[in-house]
């Protein structure tokens, strides 16, 4: 099976984790929104996920404005970062770098 993954840092430790999209179920609590490593990974999901989009200009033609548009990446950024950071092998990963999910 192909994994796709996704690198950030996080306190100058550079992480490479398996890439896991959110298919329903739970959403991140607050104290997790909290932590450095889900900011730092809904960044990238969302910068990631707007570029591929060819922009927040892009889909100006939906009647929609772009803070609206933002929202709805951002949305889904959050969400992806939350299925990534759940993942068991992800887990073991952040484990071994001492990073606590809350």
């Amino acid at each position: 099976m192909l994994m796709l993954q996704i690198s950030i840092t996080v306190d100058n430790k550079p992480l490479v984790l398996d890439r896991v999209a959110w298919t329903g179920g739970d959403v991140p609590s607050d104290s997790v929104k909290a932590t450095k490593l889900f900011r730092a990974l809904s960044k990238a999901y969302f910068r990631e996920q707007v570029n591929e989009c060819g922009g927040l200009d892009l889909w100006k033609c939906a009647g929609t404005e772009a803070l609206e548009r933002a929202r709805i990446f951002w949305n889904r950024a959050e969400c992806d970062a939350w299925a990534t950071m759940r993942d068991s092998y992800n887990r073991q990963v952040l484990d071994f770098y001492g990073i606590e999910l809350e």
